[in-house]
């Protein structure tokens, strides 16, 4: 996009768990890439890929040493939440997705994170157990965790969003560069 418009200034941001839609019902972002979208009848949304699930686990656990992980894996285990999980459908949904409710049901809880890095250091303590997109062992690495890889649960959706009426030709440009990189990356040519 940048090489496309040398006159627009990209600016990337990071939001809060509690945030489940990145800035776009609050207008500060035009376009986010949502790696979970419950629903939201404002939120218009293309999936762009599917990512595989690694669960975050400290160096020296015994699930550390594992090839990979199964939900039944995690029976035992406590369960990392969101914060706000409680008050808002959406984050709840996110959170019960990454704490594998829908597979294995609610497990007690270890530790409630607002943040990646709360995350990432409740996983490192052994605080709590939860899934986590493939990704994370490539954008947010902490020398505590080992990311074990999850099988046997459906992958996690990256898809693109934007605010339903507010879909001008910069935001529909950007989703093309972003479904055109992810269907490249796959070496496919559906989408």
């Amino acid at each position: 996009m940048q090489d496309r418009h040398a006159e627009l200034t990209l600016a990337f941001r990071s939001h809060v768990f509690d945030d489940p839609f990145n800035g776009l019902l609050a207008g500060t972002t035009d376009v986010a890439l949502l790696s979970h979208h419950a629903g939201h009848p404002d939120i218009e949304t293309m999936t762009v890929m599917a990512e595989d699930r690694v669960c975050l686990v400290p160096n020296g656990h015994v699930l550390a040493q594992r090839r990979f992980l199964t939900p039944a894996d995690f029976l035992d285990l406590p369960a990392i939440v969101i914060d706000g999980a409680d008050n808002m459908p959406a984050v709840k949904a996110w959170s019960d997705a990454l704490a594998l409710s829908e597979e294995i049901g609610s497990r007690p809880v270890g530790a409630s994170v607002g943040t990646a890095q709360e995350w990432l250091l409740a996983a490192a303590g052994g605080k709590g157990f939860s899934t986590a997109p493939m990704s994370v062992t490539r954008y947010t690495a902490h020398p505590g965790v080992s990311a074990v890889p999850v099988i046997d649960v459906t992958p996690l959706l990256v898809s693109v969003g934007w605010v339903r009426g507010r879909k001008s030709c910069l935001v529909q440009e950007f989703v093309d560069v972003v479904a055109r990189l992810a269907r490249d990356s796959r070496g496919d040519t559906t989408l």
